[in-house]
């Protein structure tokens, strides 16, 4: 019996021991989770069309099992429009990532990098998180370079620069003064676009009748379509405007040559849709239907029309105007003779409003006759520079003053006037260009040096006017300036020898 119980025992203890070997095989190990890890990080041109000229790849920091945060930094020129940019980034296999709780996909997701931005990679089951902290910095490599020559051309009017809103080339308009290689152009427009490190002209040179006295302006509307309009010397009427278009490969008249009856000054351009907008003051004294120093508009719909500013009235003299054209707005200026007060109108769908009317700046006896100029922000705020003595009578600075849309409210930016040192005169330019990040860029020529161009911005973070930067070593006059939207700053100028200059900033 001892012997049969002990191999029912020995049998049992066997069978138990199996038994526990058997369910320790079918007990599985969880499975372990893979790492949390951000792999690479950047943004691309490709993902921000119009928004970045240039890829900005970062270095991401490598993983360590101490540290569950980490910052990446990628410069970038202050000038660019942070506030919706698109990420590329790839992560370890199976993780996933938020901002901000929202589910992030790599070249799709926008988000607002003005402020630093925490990007959460987690691993699959949650397990363990990881905050990668991205922050864009502001750039420290920008530098003024200039552009090659456009030639032999120089110039009797004034440059105007336009972007072209459709691939961000800059255009340039003139009225040419004499040209060694292109006689036949002297005193008619020409039209000019900086591709590829060169000038190449857009049409022929001297594509137009002859200009009387310097009175062009110039347009790009949003299809890249260049448009032109100038005071028509050999037009029936002398000075009457004659405006054109460019069809890819000619320039072509846009209704009658000469359409306005007037003797065309401080002329501006607007083009919406298949509608022409001109803006004038007449300076005949005769054989004109207008009285002379009065604000006459055309407007083009099939057919050239022209007629006082209803919103202005046909009594006012008017000393000088300009028109801002911005997408599907226009906003134009315009400065009474005499008691010196300002208006500003804005256009919209065919449709006239004003936005201030009759303004004199507080303490000041008159705003200076010429200078005024315009620019439109992202936002849509309108900025204005223009010259008062509201400090000293008789002395004139320039004020920048912005207007907020929303609240239709005005403000003069820093507080105070531009003070550069010396007033202000006929002499000097002071122009205003806003950056595609909403800042406001004054760029102007420095009486006290040698009339060399400089600039100014408001910084965002001290609300404070920058120390002046010198553009070019170089006498200039005729400042014209404008931002690409992906934050490339060109400026043009005209030295003592009429020649044209082009100086871009932006990367080195």
């Amino acid at each position: 019996m001892k012997i049969k119980d002990f191999i029912k025992a020995t049998c049992f203890t066997l069978m138990a021991v199996m038994t526990l070997v058997a369910c320790s095989d079918n007990e599985e190990e969880a499975p372990k989770a893979e790492q949390a890890s951000l792999v690479s990080f950047g943004f691309y041109a490709e993902d921000n069309p119009g928004i970045l000229s240039k890829d900005y790849v970062a270095t991401v920091p490598k993983f360590t099992e101490a540290a569950t945060s980490y910052e990446i930094e990628i410069p970038m020129p202050a000038m660019v429009d942070k506030s919706a940019l698109v990420a590329r980034f790839t992560v370890s296999e199976g993780n996933k990532t938020l901002v901000d709780g929202v589910k992030q996909v790599s070249q799709s997701t926008k988000n607002n990098f003005t402020a630093p931005v925490d990007y959460i990679v987690s691993n699959s089951n949650g397990t363990q998180n990881l905050r990668y902290t991205v922050t864009i910095t502001k750039a420290s490599n920008m530098v003024w370079s200039e552009a090659p020559s456009i030639g032999t051309a120089t110039l009797y009017s004034a440059p105007v620069l336009r972007i072209n809103p459709k691939d961000n080339t800059p255009y340039v308009a003139f009225k040419v003064r004499a040209d060694e290689a292109n006689a036949e152009a002297a005193n008619k427009m020409s039209v000019m676009r900086l591709a590829d490190g060169a000038w190449a002209k857009v049409g022929a040179l001297g594509f137009s009748n002859e200009v009387y006295g310097s009175e062009v302006d110039f347009v790009i509307t949003s299809d890249g379509t260049p448009y032109v309009a100038y005071a028509d010397k050999e037009a029936e009427m002398r000075g009457a405007v004659t405006a054109k278009k460019f069809n890819g490969s000619k320039w072509e008249t846009v209704g009658d040559v000469g359409f306005s009856n007037t003797q065309a000054t401080y002329l501006g351009l607007g083009v919406f849709g298949n509608e022409l907008l001109v803006t004038q003051i007449n300076s005949a004294s005769k054989n004109s239907p207008f009285a002379r120093r009065t604000l006459v508009v055309s407007n083009y719909k099939n057919g050239w029309s022209t007629d006082y500013l209803s919103l202005f009235g046909s009594g006012k003299q008017v000393g000088s105007s300009t028109l801002k054209y911005s997408g599907n707005k226009a906003y134009l200026y315009v400065l009474t003779r005499g008691d010196a007060k300002y208006s500003i109108f804005e256009y919209e769908n065919s449709a006239w409003k004003a936005i201030v009317e009759d303004k004199l700046q507080a303490n000041a006896t008159h705003t200076f006759l010429k200078g005024a100029n315009m620019d439109v922000a992202p936002d849509g705020s309108l900025y204005l520079i223009n010259m008062d003595d509201a400090d000293k009578n008789g002395e004139y600075y320039p004020r920048l003053q912005r207007y907020d849309a929303k609240t239709k409210t005005w403000e003069t930016v820093g507080g105070n006037k531009l003070d550069f040192g010396f007033p202000y005169d006929r002499h000097n330019d002071v122009k205003i260009a806003v950056a595609p990040d909403g800042t406001p860029y004054v760029f102007y020529t420095d009486k006290n040096d040698q009339n060399y161009p400089k600039f100014v911005y408001m910084d965002a973070e001290t609300k404070q006017w920058t120390k002046p930067v010198t553009i070019a070593k170089t006498k200039a006059s005729e400042l014209s300036a404008a931002f690409t939207s992906t934050g490339v700053a060109y400026v043009v100028f005209v030295d003592d020898d009429s020649k044209l200059h082009t100086f871009m900033y932006a990367e080195k």
